[in-house]
């Protein structure tokens, strides 16, 4: 069994990958859990996953169920939060009483384009005091509730800055708040592009997006590759979503990026890939590249190591079989660079 870290490493649910796949990542120590696959998935896929994490008795990372909304500034975000058949089934999975969703909201669910402050703050307190009882009552737990940064395709630009970001949290003053961050570097990346061209008129890179959050309460954080790849910088008009965030498999630029946060980010304890798609938006994901993500997700965080990430690639690509019988063979000869 791999030595594993402080840190842990979850990576989203495919329906599609084979059992024998997540059985050799999980019992080696690459994965420690799954990530729950979207509040949009059908019955068949969450019930899939129930039966799967049951079977591996793996963690669970709730990032929502069927029927809840993806944005805690929804001022309808509770309307169907126990329509989900088997919600307490679910929330009684490893690991899943803890909770994390998008701060903000669209616009469109909001009751007007120009309420204030008080009125985010109202609607954010109201939703998360439904969201810790619901929880509660259906698993005797007290959840750590999690809220991720997005950007501006869809959601209001003023819910998408450091600042509200960090004004949302217990530890900023906020009663009843939120218990910490989910940084997305994908959606971070995008944000930063955003404000600089569109808010600020101005530059304002990553480094000063991360140089204005409180990275002390960065907790858990999202990564994937192929914003910089399917949306250069200087064609990029903020419209399409899945354009700018694919879900692609990481590069190394996306890896050095992983390491500069860690680097600075000294309470994280979990590292999420929300890889799914092979090559664009929509595209069947190679079970190859779902083995290969896991793998240097892994290596990332125990050598903090860019050489060694680039031989662990090499050997990956040259080595694991197109269908993947040989994946325990290859984490053994990894894990002598861990």
């Amino acid at each position: 069994m791999l030595q594993k870290g402080k840190i842990q490493v979850f990576q989203n649910y495919i329906q599609h990958i084979a059992y024998s796949i997540y059985q050799t990542l999980i019992a080696t120590g690459i994965l420690d859990g799954l990530k729950f696959p979207g509040t949009s998935v059908s019955i068949e896929v969450s019930n899939s996953f129930i039966a799967l994490v049951k079977t591996l008795g793996c963690q669970v990372d709730n990032h929502g169920w069927n029927g809840i909304t993806a944005q805690l500034h929804d001022l309808h975000f509770a309307d169907n939060i126990q329509s989900f058949e088997h919600l307490s089934e679910y929330l009684n999975l490893p690991g899943a009483s803890d909770y994390s969703s998008h701060i903000g909201a669209s616009t469109a669910k909001l009751p007007n384009g120009f309420i204030s402050q008080a009125h985010f703050d109202d609607i954010l307190r109201e939703n998360l005091s439904k969201l810790r009882k619901l929880i509660f009552e259906e698993t005797n737990c007290e959840p750590h509730i999690y809220g991720e940064g997005l950007f501006s395709t869809y959601f209001d630009p003023r819910t998408i800055t450091p600042t509200f970001l960090n004004h949302t949290l217990k530890s900023h003053g906020f009663e009843s708040g939120l218990d910490g961050l989910v940084l997305d570097i994908c959606h971070s990346s995008i944000a930063s592009d955003y404000l600089s061209k569109k808010v600020y008129g101005m530059s304002y890179t990553f480094e000063d997006y991360l140089a204005d959050l409180d990275l002390s309460q960065i907790f858990i954080i999202h990564c994937s590759g192929g914003y910089s790849r399917c949306c250069k910088e200087s064609e990029c008009d903020f419209q399409d979503n899945r354009n700018m965030d694919p879900h692609l498999i990481s590069n190394m630029n996306d890896w050095k990026r992983l390491l500069f946060i860690l680097a600075q980010a000294p309470n994280v304890f979990r590292v999420s890939n929300e890889i799914a798609y092979s090559g664009h938006h929509g595209a069947l994901l190679h079970p190859k590249e779902y083995c290969l993500e896991a793998i240097m997700a892994r290596t990332a965080l125990e050598t903090r190591n860019l050489d060694i990430l680039y031989v662990v690639q090499s050997i990956v690509n040259s080595k694991l079989l197109t269908d993947c019988s040989n994946l325990e063979e290859i984490i053994l000869e990894v894990k002598g660079f861990l």
